[in-house]
């Protein structure tokens, strides 16, 4: 049965305390050089009135002392912890390690780097409860499913994840400076790597999953297709974009985010903060590439771009030359309300029912298909050749300034006009 110890609980040496499944309330001070061992929901309580200290080896483990519980020398925990709420648990500067389940309710505060903390199975922080480590640069090792429903503050210390098909969640968002995974985890959350994400190990974005990467990234798996899942290279300075496949790609905070060999973007692209993009090769964009930096980037010469829509806020792209492919349709196909979009080379709209605001371009080819239509929202310049090649040009009652030819195979229509004004040459008019 159930029992209280209001006195001191001692375990001697080569001795085992087996609770038979029931709960044993220790109300004093608990001195266990032996074992304590638990079946079903049996455990060990703390729930004294001043400050308790925990050592040894123990089977389930609850605290609830408002006073507080400190690790007093290496401990392990071979069922499950759990830290109750007004309750406050100390892992000081020895080994700890819990082989069954963590669940915080108080707080759990780690308060030295001496001793190797190992946390096997899952971890859960309940709303209300704490998780500190950042009194010092303390490595933790989780082998399990880590769930962030209360606070988790982690310090610099590498956080070592080992366990295989696990999972990173919770209600609120984890931020942990240096992530290494050695096993397997899926993001299901909102996590943020602010320093470095590594291991030999892999990560794979849930849907709706959203990763913060503020540093580097040397993991060697990492899985972002689930539709939708965002990926977000955020750091303050220049970062290398890994070369998988991503769903919504994200480049922001400052510096030259670095695309080499990035070649599929299954969402859409965006620019945010001062943050530019460089050393791309073709890719293709099956969403909106969103425009919003104060920076300028420039596309890589001779490389093949296809976007779904175009939407510019910010700063300055440069084309440098290049084609690029607009295959969406719909209310806002190509806007740039803001910012500058330096072009030399050509777009194409290919989608069925373009809608083309306010915009510059140099040459403009409209290949939307018979019967389809392609719509002007606002007035437009073509600085060089205006090129239908099919389907129709509605110009929705504004106007399309032509400064060189126009080489019209399909059709324009409506109340506006095509203006041929300007350019150092004839119009060569065509159609």
């Amino acid at each position: 049965a159930a029992a209280t110890v209001n006195g001191s609980l001692t375990i001697n040496a080569n001795n085992t305390l087996a609770d038979g499944g029931f709960t044993l309330t220790a109300k004093s001070t608990v001195a266990n050089s032996g074992t304590h061992g638990s079946s079903g929901g049996g455990e060990i309580l703390l729930a004294g009135t001043t400050a308790q200290n925990v050592a040894g080896t123990f089977g389930n483990v609850e605290m609830n002392n408002a006073a507080g519980t400190a690790l007093s020398g290496a401990a392990t925990i071979s069922g499950s912890l759990t830290v109750d709420g007004g309750t406050t648990f100390t892992v000081a500067g020895f080994n700890f390690t819990v082989g069954g389940t963590t669940s915080v309710g108080g707080t759990l505060t780690h308060s030295s780097a001496t001793g190797a903390k190992t946390f096997t199975g899952n971890v859960t922080i309940n709303n209300g409860g704490i998780w500190d480590d950042t009194a010092a640069v303390i490595p933790i090792s989780f082998g399990g499913n880590l769930q962030n429903n209360g606070t988790l503050n982690a310090g610099t210390g590498t956080h070592t994840f080992t366990g295989a098909s696990k999972t990173f969640g919770g209600a609120n968002a984890m931020v942990i400076p240096n992530v290494t995974v050695t096993g397997t985890y899926a993001n299901n959350g909102t996590m943020a790597a602010t320093a470095s994400l590594a291991g030999t190990g892999g990560l794979t974005q849930g849907t709706g999953a959203t990763l913060n990467l503020g540093g580097t990234l040397g993991i060697t798996s990492l899985t972002a297709t689930a539709s939708p899942n965002t990926v977000n290279y955020n750091g303050a300075g220049a970062q290398t974009v890994k070369v998988i496949a991503y769903n919504n790609l994200t480049l922001s905070g400052s510096g030259a985010k670095t695309l080499t060999s990035v070649g599929t973007i299954g969402g859409s692209l965006t620019l945010s903060g001062s943050a530019t993009m460089t050393g791309n090769a073709a890719f293709t964009v099956t969403g909106a590439l969103n425009y919003g930096s104060s920076g300028s980037s420039t596309l890589t010469a001779a490389t093949a771009v296809s976007i779904g829509s175009f939407n510019q806020t910010a700063g300055t792209l440069v084309d440098n030359g290049n084609t690029i492919t607009v295959t969406g349709t719909g209310a806002n196909t190509w806007v740039a309300p803001g910012g500058a979009f330096a072009t030399t080379g050509t777009v194409t709209f290919t989608g069925v029912a373009p809608q083309i605001g306010v915009a510059g371009f140099r040459n403009l080819t409209i290949n939307v298909g018979a019967g389809n239509t392609a719509t002007l929202t606002g007035a437009i310049t073509v600085a060089g050749t205006l090129t239908i090649t099919s389907g129709t040009l509605a110009d929705g009652g504004f106007t399309l300034t032509a400064n060189g030819g126009v080489a019209n195979s399909g059709t324009h229509s409506g109340a506006g006009k095509i203006s041929l004004n300007g350019g150092a040459a004839a119009h060569a008019l065509s159609g």
